[in-house]
């Protein structure tokens, strides 16, 4: 897993996304297919687009976890597994 400091002195680019907060479950599902179709990409919950950290409640880690994951898997086929890191 790659340093989250050396994530974030990257400005967003086909293969790297901010979100202040957790977007709709499209959106969720057509950044990852999107990413799959390409090599790969990390979608960052919790930062603005200016790179700043905002942060994300953690009483909401487990259903944000659950709500990506399942978006993904319920919008593509063949079915994308996700890596879904969380750091505190």
């Amino acid at each position: 897993m790659r340093n989250i400091n050396d994530i974030l002195k990257h400005k967003e680019n086909r293969k790297l996304e901010f979100k202040r907060e957790l977007p709709v479950p499209e959106k969720i599902a057509k950044t990852a297919i999107a990413f799959s179709n390409s090599q790969g990409g990390d979608f960052i919950i919790g930062v603005s687009d200016e790179n700043e950290v905002i942060g994300i409640d953690e009483n909401e880690l487990t259903r944000l976890e659950e709500t990506i994951s399942n978006a993904i898997y319920d919008s593509s086929q063949p079915v994308i597994i996700p890596d879904i890191f969380s750091r505190p």
